[in-house]
């Protein structure tokens, strides 16, 4: 991820729309009480959200990223790749992986890592864009490898010894105005946002977050996905 993209992300993702309904979605779905591991944790702020959760452990392999996160959480943090995970087999309850795997050129590698490091029946919960035909300068500017259609996703997981529990598209409401948006800028989606804006797109994601938990929905810009280790 280029330099500028992470410095903005650190200033906006503790109130920005997208970021605050993702954590809500994915916290929704994570037992407490649990060591939780958080694979490329960004600037920090999933930490402090699923610190409640239990023990919560970041890891990303940039350290401008991790500089952030030592500014605004205390949580372990260890520089690594998601390939290579500096932890015991079986040792982990649930890893999350937010958008991250897009950026691997191996992401089935990480995959398998992930698998190797959760305790039997340790749960996965990750997102990852969806349909490469939205693909964007965003992308580019975040060093995206590629975007999932769900059947990919699910090849990959399973391969990698994974039940799947839920998998879903995501951000299913906002899907036209999206796919609208990318189309017709050409700018990154890491901005600033009028608030009042930022509140009604947070609210329409709400609804996905609603609709996701009863159906599995047709199509979004993202996958949301929950495996379990077997």
């Amino acid at each position: 991820m280029e330099p500028e993209e992470i410095r903005k992300m650190s200033e906006i993702e503790g109130s920005n729309w997208w970021f605050c309904g993702k954590r809500y979605l994915v916290r929704s779905h994570m037992k407490k009480g649990k060591v939780i591991l958080d694979v490329g944790c960004g600037t920090g702020a999933n930490l402090k959200s699923f610190s409640g959760a239990g023990i919560v452990v970041g890891t990303d392999l940039s350290m401008e990223a991790l500089k952030f996160c030592r500014s605004r959480v205390i949580n372990p943090l260890v520089k690594c790749s998601a390939d290579r995970l500096p932890f015991k087999s079986g040792s982990i309850d649930t890893v999350t992986a937010l958008d991250v795997l897009e950026h691997l050129d191996k992401d089935k590698k990480s995959m398998d890592e992930i698998n190797r490091v959760l305790k039997l029946k340790g749960t996965l919960i990750a997102t990852v864009p969806a349909h490469m035909f939205l693909w964007h300068r965003h992308d580019i500017l975040l060093h995206h490898k590629r975007r999932y259609s769900i059947n990919e996703f699910k090849t990959k997981l399973l391969s990698s010894g994974f039940d799947i529990k839920k998998v879903s598209y995501w951000n299913f409401t906002l899907f036209p105005l999206a796919a609208m948006y990318k189309f017709l800028n050409n700018d990154s989606d890491t901005n600033r946002m009028n608030p009042v804006i930022n509140t009604i797109l947070y609210f329409l994601l709400t609804i996905d977050n609603i609709l996701i938990k009863m159906f599995r929905l047709p199509f979004g810009v993202s996958i949301f996905c929950v495996a379990r280790k077997v």
